[in-house]
């Protein structure tokens, strides 16, 4: 055997163990990417269960704010108005969390979709509405486009389950 056959040889498996360490650098980046997803998941859930424990925490409150026109926002207590305004702010700026997050192709579309559909709900609602008009210069502007373009959504407001013995599926 020649030294140029050796050389040869030496080449041929210098290209193998490239295209091993490629395709071990390609699944590593694979499984990084899925274990990053997972993990911006798991503190959407956590950032929903703290909205949640706020939405308990102020439960009369939330409710009476959601429905609330004009006259019944202003005849709320000051206390309750700033309990319906913290609620509100932490409730939207997990969704715009949500909807940046998805932006950046971190969340799927098939979740964000979900996501939406609960955002436009509360979106809907009389006091949310109210409470929007004067906080929402303190969103994203991407958000604020994205939420004031949006059709309404079909899902039924909480309200409607106040006072009703209904059912829920």
């Amino acid at each position: 055997m020649s030294l140029s056959d050796l050389a040869s040889i030496g080449s041929f498996v210098s290209g193998i163990a490239v295209l091993v360490s490629l395709v071990y650098l390609a699944t590593q980046v694979r499984q990084g990417t899925q274990a990053t997803r997972a993990e911006i998941h798991q503190n959407i859930l956590t950032g929903w269960l703290g909205v949640g424990a706020l939405v308990t925490e102020n439960s009369e409150v939330f409710a009476n704010g959601l429905g609330a026109d004009a006259e019944k926002c202003a005849a709320l207590s000051d206390a309750d108005k700033l309990s319906f305004v913290t609620v509100m702010m932490a409730m939207f700026r997990h969704y715009e969390n949500v909807y940046l997050q998805t932006r950046e192709g971190y969340v799927r579309a098939e979740d964000w979709t979900a996501w939406t559909n609960h955002l436009l709900m509360y979106f809907s609602m009389p006091g949310v509405q109210l409470w929007w008009k004067q906080r929402r210069a303190s969103f994203s502007p991407a958000f604020v486009a994205f939420l004031e373009s949006s059709p309404p959504t079909s899902m039924s407001p909480p309200t409607e389950y106040f006072g009703t013995r209904a059912e829920i599926d």
